[in-house]
C-alpha cells in the first residue's frame, strides 16, 4: 500500500488520492505498522529517487519482523494454494499480519489478498488452524469506514 502514496508505476490517481487520504486519518485511529517485507521491497527499488522518498514515508512506522513463525506460515500458504507459489512477498505480508494478531491488512493486491473469492480462501484456511485474521480491506474502503 506504501507505493500507491506517490504512484510510481501505476498510473492510478484514485489509487493514490484514497492512500493519501487513509495515510492522513490512519494515526487518529490506528497504531501503523510496517513489515521488514515492506523495508526489503523498498530498498530493492531500482530507482533512487523512488526508494528515497518512500524510506522516508516509513520512517518513524514501528518495525514488525518477520519470524521463523510467519515465514512457516507463508510457506503453507504457498504450499496450499492460498497464495500462488511465486507470490512469496504476498504470503509473508498476510502471514505476518496474521502472526502479530493485526486487526487490519489495508492492500490494493486486488489478485491475491482483497478479492472476495481470495479473502474467504484465506479465512477458512487460518480458520481451520484457528488463526488470527485480519480484515483484509482496501484502502479507499477503510477510509469510507472511518
Amino acid at each position: 500500500m506504501i507505493s500507491a502514496y506517490f504512484d510510481f508505476w501505476k498510473g492510478n490517481p484514485q489509487q493514490k488520492r484514497d492512500t493519501r487520504a487513509l495515510w492522513r486519518i490512519m494515526p487518529q485511529h490506528f497504531q501503523i505498522y510496517i513489515s521488514d517485507v515492506v523495508i526489503v521491497e523498498i530498498d530493492g527499488a531500482k530507482n533512487e529517487e523512488w526508494k528515497h522518498k518512500l524510506q522516508q514515508l516509513g520512517r518513524g512506522i514501528e518495525k514488525l519482523t518477520v519470524t521463523d513463525a510467519i515465514q512457516k506460515l507463508a510457506q503453507q500458504y504457498t504450499s496450499g494454494d492460498v497464495i500462488p507459489q511465486l507470490k512469496v512477498n504476498d504470503a509473508l505480508h498476510l502471514a505476518t499480519a496474521v502472526v502479530y494478531r493485526m486487526d487490519y491488512l489495508a492492500t490494493w493486491n486486488f489478485e491475491h489478498l482483497s478479492r472476495p473469492h481470495q479473502k474467504q480462501k484465506i479465512f477458512e484456511f487460518n480458520q481451520a488452524r484457528q488463526l488470527n485474521t485480519p480484515t483484509i480491506i482496501e484502502p479507499s474502503e477503510l477510509v469510507k469506514e472511518l
